[in-house]
């Protein structure tokens, strides 16, 4: 899978430059169109074309019907720059020019296997970075959610409740160095002790912030105002702190997370 989440019901779709014709069968209707519906079952690739751009992230996980607009990421398997794929195109199944067209293709053989001999032969891909990144800060903590305006008074309860247990909070739009905000989401949630995700309307940044996270080894406290929303795959099972976006909801956030944080210092 490759291009933007939009791309994907396009018409490159199971091309046979890059499709076995065996493949293209198998996953295509009798009317010769693609079958989402067995496609959806599939993990996915999704990056966007890396040919000339081989710092651009990889992410993996399950592209959602019925638009296939959104990718039910895994958290558990760590983003890493398509210059991987670059460097292991015969692990991949990549041929020729996949890295300059925007399409989706389906290969032979098991993704999570694949991806098991790629993390077993280079296990730093798995480990925090060890270049010019900052030293952790043992008393901050980096908190991604949304920047809408509904969640400002959200935001107050979680940086008081980090004051109150001696962390100091910090989210990325508090930071004006003149660098790439990308990276310097990035870079915050390495120099930080913990990482408070809030999940509230499945907002994709804060997802794959998570993932990013739990790829490096933080410990992170996952937040939601919006427990209704069918959570991705493999953090359905995680003890998420809910609340009610409202006065005293936010206040019973505050003391739920001064509870957490009080047990991550034992």
């Amino acid at each position: 899978m490759k291009g933007t989440i939009s791309d994907v019901t396009g018409l490159r779709v199971l091309e046979t430059n890059f499709t076995s014709g065996k493949n293209k069968r198998r996953f295509s209707k009798p009317d010769g169109k693609p079958d989402f519906a067995k496609l959806a079952k599939l993990p996915t690739v999704l990056v966007a074309e890396y040919d000339q751009h081989p710092e651009v992230p990889v992410q993996i996980g399950f592209l959602q019907p019925p638009e296939f607009k959104v990718l039910d990421r895994s958290v558990y398997i760590p983003v890493f720059n398509a210059s991987v794929l670059q460097a292991h195109p015969d692990l991949f199944g990549i041929q020729e020019g996949e890295s300059r067209d925007t399409h989706w293709a389906v290969k032979d053989g098991s993704l999570f296997q694949k991806l098991n001999t790629l993390f077993k032969s280079n296990p730093e891909l798995l480990q925090p970075p060890t270049a010019t990144f900052n030293e952790v800060n043992p008393h901050k903590i980096a908190v991604m959610m949304p920047f809408k305006t509904e969640f400002h008074d959200a935001y107050d309860a979680i940086k008081q409740a980090c004051q109150d247990e001696g962390f100091e909070s910090v989210r990325v739009d508090e930071l004006h160095d003149p660098v790439d905000i990308s990276q310097q989401v990035l870079d915050l949630i390495r120099s930080s002790k913990y990482v408070i995700v809030d999940t509230s309307g499945h907002n994709p940044n804060v997802f794959f912030e998570t993932g990013f996270a739990v790829g490096i080894g933080k410990k992170y406290i996952p937040l939601t105002s919006t427990p209704e929303l069918r959570m991705p795959f493999d953090i359905q099972n995680t003890r998420f702190i809910k609340y009610d976006n409202d006065q005293n909801g936010r206040n019973k956030l505050k003391a739920d997370l001064s509870k957490t944080l009080q047990t991550l210092k034992q």
